[in-house]
C-alpha cells in the first residue's frame, strides 16, 4: 500500500491478493441478500469481509430469536412473510398451526414468574419435538406459539402426506406434553391448537389471514379445555391428548 494512501483498518487485500472487483462483488450479493442496509467499507479482503458478515449475522441472528425459548420470534415472522412468502407456490402446502400454553397465569400467580418461565421453555420443546427440524417454531407472546409447516414432496423423509391437513393434525395429537419439575412441584399442563392450511381462495395473498384462522380455531378448542386448567401439585397426573380443529 502505498504511503499516500490512508491505511484502513480492515485492509488486509494485499496479503492475499484479491482484486477490488471481487470483493466488491462478494459485498453486492451479501448486501442484496442479507444485510440490505448495510454499506461496506471498500478494500477489504475476503476474510475480512467474511468476518464483517458473520458478525452481521450473528446481530441479525439474534435479534430474530426469543431468549426465553430458543424459538424465533415476531420479528422473524415479519421478516418471514416479507421475504420468504410466495402465495402462489404454497397455496394448499403451507400450514399454520397455532398453540396456546394452558395453566401459565395459574402458575405465575401460584409459585412465581420463574416458574410460569419453565412452563413456557418446556412448552417449547415439546413443540418443537412435534415437527421436523425445517418447520418453523414461533414464540408469538406470553403463552402462545405458532409453527409454519410446508407439504415436502421432494424427498421421502420429509413427506407429509397427500391428506396435509390430517397429517399435521396427526403430528399435533401424537402425544401430551410430559411436565416438568419445578422445587418440589410437578407441574403438567395442557395445550390447545389451531390449525390452518394457507388458502389463496380463502385468504387471498395474506398468511396473516391464514394464522388468524388458525387462531380463532385454537381457542374454541382452548373452550373445549375449560375445565383442565393447569395440576401444580400432585407428584403425577394424567392429561389427555391435545385436541385441535382445522
Amino acid at each position: 500500500m502505498s504511503e499516500n494512501k490512508p491505511e484502513n483498518q480492515f485492509s488486509q487485500r494485499s496479503k492475499f491478493g484479491l482484486s477490488e472487483k471481487a470483493i466488491e462483488k462478494f459485498f453486492q450479493n451479501m448486501s442484496e441478500v442479507d444485510h440490505p442496509s448495510y454499506d461496506p467499507p471498500k478494500n477489504l479482503s475476503l476474510d475480512a469481509a467474511k468476518k464483517i458478515k458473520s458478525k452481521f449475522d450473528k446481530i441479525e441472528q439474534s435479534s430474530l430469536i426469543d431468549p426465553l425459548t430458543g424459538c424465533y420470534n415476531n420479528k422473524f415472522l415479519e421478516h418471514y412473510i416479507q421475504k420468504n412468502f410466495d402465495p402462489q407456490r404454497e397455496d394448499g402446502q403451507l400450514g399454520t398451526v397455532y398453540f396456546d400454553v394452558n395453566g401459565l397465569k395459574s402458575i405465575n400467580d401460584g409459585l412465581g414468574h420463574k416458574a410460569g418461565d419453565e412452563l413456557i421453555k418446556n412448552a417449547a420443546v415439546y413443540i418443537e419435538s412435534l415437527f421436523r427440524s425445517e418447520d418453523l417454531v414461533i414464540h408469538l407472546h406470553g403463552d402462545e406459539f405458532l409453527v409454519i409447516c410446508k407439504n415436502q414432496k421432494q424427498t421421502d423423509n420429509n413427506i407429509f402426506s397427500t391428506n396435509f391437513p390430517a397429517a399435521i393434525e396427526q403430528r399435533v395429537t401424537s402425544k401430551s406434553p410430559d411436565g416438568f419439575v419445578f422445587g418440589d412441584r410437578y407441574i403438567q399442563y395442557q395445550v390447545a391448537a389451531g390449525i390452518a392450511i394457507f388458502d389463496r381462495a380463502v385468504d387471498g395473498n395474506d398468511l396473516e389471514q391464514t394464522i388468524a384462522r388458525a387462531d380463532e380455531l385454537m381457542y374454541k378448542n382452548k373452550k373445549k379445555m375449560k375445565n383442565f386448567d393447569v395440576d401444580m401439585f400432585n407428584q403425577t397426573s394424567s392429561t389427555s391428548q391435545p385436541t385441535v380443529e382445522i
